[in-house]
C-alpha cells in the first residue's frame, strides 16, 4: 500500500504537466493518439510526449492496448479536463504539486517546448 501511494505522490507532476500544457485536452474526445500525433498539434517534444503518454497509461488515466496508441476515456474527460463545467474536475488540484517539484517542473516544461532532452546536469542547478 505505502509503495503504491508513494507512486501516486510522485505521478503528480506527470499530472500537473498534463494539466499545464494542454495535453489532456488535446487529447479529448476520445480518439486513440500516437506520440508524434499528439507533437503535431501540440508542438511539444515527440519523444518526450511518448514517456507522458506511457506514464499516463501505466497510471490507468489513459488508455492503450499496444503502448503507442492511447486515448482518454470518456469517464476521464470531466476529471481531467471539463474545467468549465464539470463539478468533477480536478486538473487544477496538479498544481499543488508544483511546490514540490518547484523550479525542475519549469525546466522541463522549458525543454518540453524547446524539443531539447532534458540533461539531469541542468536540473541540479
Amino acid at each position: 500500500v505505502r509503495a503504491h501511494l508513494t507512486a501516486k505522490v510522485l505521478h503528480l507532476g506527470v499530472d500537473h504537466l498534463g494539466d499545464r500544457l494542454g495535453l489532456y485536452r488535446a487529447l479529448a474526445g476520445g480518439e486513440a493518439v500516437t506520440a508524434a500525433q499528439l507533437a503535431r498539434s501540440t508542438g511539444l517534444h515527440e519523444r518526450w510526449l511518448l514517456e507522458w503518454l506511457r506514464g499516463n497509461a501505466a497510471a490507468d488515466l489513459l488508455a492503450s492496448d499496444d503502448g503507442e496508441h492511447f486515448a482518454l476515456s470518456a469517464a476521464a474527460e470531466p476529471v481531467l479536463v471539463d474545467e468549465e463545467s464539470s463539478v468533477m474536475f480536478a486538473a487544477g488540484a496538479f498544481s499543488l504539486a508544483r511546490s514540490v517539484w518547484d523550479t525542475g517542473i519549469d525546466r522541463i516544461v522549458a525543454n518540453l517546448t524547446d524539443h531539447d532532452l532534458v540533461a539531469t546536469d541542468r536540473l541540479s542547478r
